[in-house]
């Protein structure tokens, strides 16, 4: 199963992938943005899980708006 989304830089140079499935966007107003390398794949923890950090939607947007983090590409 492919999860389409989005790839950003942020303004620190980190990459993200937004995938277009939220579960928190609906119920809580968050965004998930998943850390990636350079070559595209999930930065995972010691656990195995993907090291995330999550955002209000208010926030997403605005930065979004303003143009601070970078659309580098779209996933499919």
């Amino acid at each position: 199963m492919k999860k389409p989304g989005i790839l950003l830089e942020l303004p620190d140079k980190r990459l993200v992938i937004v995938y277009n499935n939220q579960p928190l966007l609906p119920k809580h107003g968050k965004v998930v943005l998943h850390l990636i390398d350079k070559n595209h794949n999930l930065i995972k923890d010691e656990a195995g899980k993907p090291k995330t950090i999550i955002k209000t939607l208010d926030a997403y947007n605005l930065e979004n708006q303003e143009n601070v983090n970078k659309l580098i590409g779209y996933v499919d």
